[in-house]
């Protein structure tokens, strides 16, 4: 499970930064993007004696959260998703899409059982 939740933050951090760097104009491959990611966040945090000094952060990233649950409830609530023909059709699971969510299936998994609470 360890091997799979390393490769898969990988993967995600990945795919998210590649995005990142072709919305402003960054001309690097995918490759280059989960390398960088690897080199100069990932490796430097597995290699601290502990976590603590991520506390704060973990604060941040909370607050982030219940801010875009927030926005996005209001922004539901008010209309702004919906097209003039009404409220979209949510399907619940598409076969055809799966695999554009596996790699975060498996960081969920990984998290959910290797974080001691």
């Amino acid at each position: 499970t360890n091997v799979g939740l390393c490769i898969s933050y990988v993967i995600v951090l990945g795919d998210f930064s590649f995005a990142l760097a072709q919305k402003y104009g960054l001309h690097i491959s995918k490759e280059e993007c989960m390398a960088a990611l690897v080199g100069f966040i990932c490796w430097p945090l597995s290699c601290a004696p502990s976590l603590g000094f991520l506390r704060w952060i973990s604060m941040l990233g909370l607050a982030s959260v219940l801010f875009c649950t927030l926005v996005a409830g209001v922004r539901y609530w008010d209309g702004s998703y919906f097209e003039a023909s009404g409220p979209p059709s949510l399907a619940g699971f598409k076969l055809g899409s799966f695999g554009h969510c596996f790699p975060i299936l498996v960081g969920a998994f990984g998290a959910h059982t290797n974080i001691p609470l």
